[in-house]
C-alpha cells in the first residue's frame, strides 16, 4: 500500500515501522571500574506520553531480544554523573550473532569535568541492525569507566540513561 504527501508523492506504508520501544534505567548506580555489562534496573518507558508500538522488546539480565525479524535503529543515551576530578565515560552497545560471544558495535565517549560540586554529562551513540535470527541476535548496554566514583543515572519517571529500539521494516 502507499499513502500520498502534501507534494503528491507517495511513499510505501507496507511492512513499515511495526515496532518502536523505550527502556531505561529505572535509579542510578554506580558502576565499578573497566567495562560493565548495564544488568539491573532496566524498565519499559511508562511515563507522561510514553508510546509502544507493538510487542516490544524482552529485557532479561540487560541482554535484550528482539520481537521480530529486521531492520532496527537501536539508541543508547547514557547520563553520568561525578564529583571531584576529571573522568570520562564510554556508553556502548553490544551485539550478538550467536547470543553468547558480544562485541561493540557503537560507542560514545565523554568527559566529566567536576570541581567539587556534581557535574552531569551525556554520550549517545547509534546504529541500524540487520535483525535476521531472533533467537541468537541480541544486544546489550555497557560502560567503561577510568575510576570509581562516576554515577551513570536513572530514574523511574523520566528517560535519563536509555535506549529507544525502531523496527524500520523487513530484512
Amino acid at each position: 500500500a502507499t499513502s500520498k504527501l502534501a507534494d503528491g508523492s507517495t511513499f510505501a506504508t507496507t511492512n513499515g515501522i511495526t515496532e518502536a520501544d523505550t527502556w531505561r534505567l529505572n535509579t542510578n548506580f554506580n558502576p565499578s571500574t573497566g567495562t560493565q555489562v548495564i544488568t539491573a534496573n532496566w524498565e519499559r518507558d511508562d511515563s507522561d506520553g510514553y508510546g509502544l508500538l507493538g510487542t516490544g522488546m524482552t529485557e532479561s539480565s540487560g541482554i535484550f531480544s528482539f520481537p521480530s525479524t529486521g531492520y532496527y535503529l537501536v539508541m543508547f543515551t547514557i547520563h553520568a554523573s561525578h564529583t571531584g576530578t576529571n573522568h570520562y565515560t564510554t556508553g556502548a552497545i553490544h551485539y550478538t550473532s550467536d547470543n553468547s560471544s558480544y562485541n561493540t558495535s557503537a560507542e560514545t565517549n565523554f568527559s566529566l569535568y567536576a570541581d567539587g560540586n556534581r557535574y552531569f554529562s551525556t554520550g549517545y551513540t547509534q546504529k541500524i541492525f540487520d535483525i535476521t535470527d531472533i533467537t541468537n541476535h541480541k544486544i546489550r548496554f555497557t560502560t567503561d569507566i577510568q575510576a570509581s566514583g562516576v554515577r551513570i543515572d536513572g530514574s523511574s519517571g523520566t528517560n535519563q540513561t536509555n535506549a529507544i529500539f525502531i523496527r524500520l521494516g523487513d530484512t
